[in-house]
């Protein structure tokens, strides 16, 4: 069973321990900002689980993608996809963890980091200005 998950399913273990630890600092982030602004409730975890569900549905997606096979041989015609939407995935929960920071202590960082995180949100390019 577990070789069929990891040939079907999923087997990048080792990014979504870092993916995970996003999330987690991300929503660690909200709370403390949601209790800052005492805007804290328990409706906005449902979002963490629809946002989690998602996630998991687009991994498995860019999983079957780049991993793909047919006669047995494993096609690799979309393997530049994976890195792309693992960074996007990285950079949407790098964008949230700045803008919690930027609330709780606002010119704790520099703008800038948060332009360029966007604009890569934006294009998938990380621009020079």
């Amino acid at each position: 069973i577990a070789g069929l998950f990891n040939t079907y399913i999923f087997n990048d273990w080792s990014f979504l321990v870092y993916l995970v630890i996003m999330i987690m600092i991300d929503t660690i982030l909200g709370v403390w900002k949601a209790f800052k602004y005492g805007n804290l409730s328990s409706a906005r975890f449902g979002g963490l689980v629809i946002k989690s569900v998602l996630y998991a549905i687009f991994l498995v997606v860019i999983h079957n993608l780049t991993n793909f096979s047919t006669n047995d041989v494993t096609k690799s015609i979309f393997m530049w996809v994976e890195e792309l939407c693992y960074a996007a995935l990285l950079v949407r929960e790098a964008i949230s963890i700045i803008e919690n920071i930027g609330a709780i202590k606002p010119d704790l960082l520099p703008v800038w980091i948060l332009k360029r995180l966007k604009s890569f949100d934006e294009n998938g390019k990380f621009v020079a200005e």
